[in-house]
């Protein structure tokens, strides 16, 4: 396959627009793109123009403390999920905040998020039982829902990582799994009512536990033994669903497989220019994070009638 740069942004000492930039979100007039270290939002159109830029580190009503993942909805707003300020920024399509949900009444810690109709959101937070949690535009828990695979309960809280994407036509999204095999689709509360599997089988990592001492005190240790990861990634659009995957090919970080959201079958995968660290699909157009050495962002088409 042979890929056409639509646009590149950053990428030289010169440039400081990023810092770290870690997520994206993306539709078809263009990306919002997270960089978690600056504690800010930048926006650019499908050509790379800069759109505007909102926030900065700290703990005011316009400012990000410690931003995790970032979404689009319907309307084209950037939702983003600040988990030390315990809030949902809603951006509108002009760089300013219309809406902030408070989510001290989750409980839990929320590692991922989509919105969803009615200026809601679906969060995906650490708990074994009941990890997917509606939250109300005001903050207030419409419900708390098992995970759909009766396995998940049975899972140590360090396999349990999810990633989510949407698609903001349709209000469906995806959860997957980022350390083990396997991804679940739903139409808001609703489960589609089979899991998908990934072309390359991930299986989920041991689990080890040791003690011993430190400073004078005995501690234990868990960590996840040979973990691969699996989903880094989602984007959801047009019945099909974009997984950009770690893996243990050699291709690993550079290619995003293609699944039926019908039915989860597998429909064919694309091969990236190069190695990145973050990729999502929108509108016909891969947008990716790299260092460069300094931190990029590229947009990517690949020369395919049928993408």
């Amino acid at each position: 396959m042979s890929w056409d740069t639509v646009f590149l942004v950053g990428g030289s000492p010169a440039d400081t627009l990023f810092l770290l930039p870690t997520r994206l979100a993306a539709n078809e007039a263009g990306v919002s793109v997270l960089d978690r270290l600056a504690g800010r939002v930048v926006r650019f159109d499908r050509r790379g123009r800069h759109v505007w830029s909102f926030g900065r580190r700290g703990r005011g009503p316009d400012e990000l403390e410690h931003p995790r993942h970032v979404a689009l909805d319907g309307e084209g707003r950037t939702w983003v999920l600040d988990v030390e300020n315990g809030r949902l920024t809603v951006i509108d399509t002009a760089g300013r905040a219309t809406l902030r949900i408070p989510l001290g009444k989750v409980g839990r810690a929320a590692d991922t998020f989509v919105p969803v109709p009615g200026d809601e959101a679906m969060l995906l937070v650490l708990d074994r039982e009941r990890p997917l949690v509606h939250v109300g535009r005001n903050g207030d828990v419409r419900e708390r829902i098992a995970f759909p695979w009766p396995g998940y309960a049975d899972l140590h809280p360090l396999a349990t990582q999810l990633v989510a994407g949407h698609d903001p036509a349709s209000g469906r999204w995806v959860a997957a799994f980022g350390v083990g095999d396997g991804f679940f689709p739903f139409d808001g509360d609703r489960w589609l009512g089979y899991r998908g599997w990934y072309v390359e089988p991930i299986g989920f990592p041991r689990v080890v536990r040791r003690g011993g001492m430190a400073f004078g005190r005995r501690q234990r240790t868990t960590w996840l033994e040979g973990t691969r990861f699996a989903a880094e990634a989602i984007s959801v659009e047009g019945g099909r669903l974009f997984v950009f995957f770690g893996g243990a090919s050699v291709d690993r970080h550079r290619v995003v497989d293609v699944y039926s959201l019908t039915d989860g079958a597998y429909v064919e995968s694309y091969r990236l220019p190069m190695r990145v660290r973050h990729a999502i699909y929108a509108g016909g157009l891969i947008y990716a994070l790299y260092e460069n050495p300094f931190p990029t962002l590229a947009a990517w088409r690949p020369r395919r009638e049928d993408l």
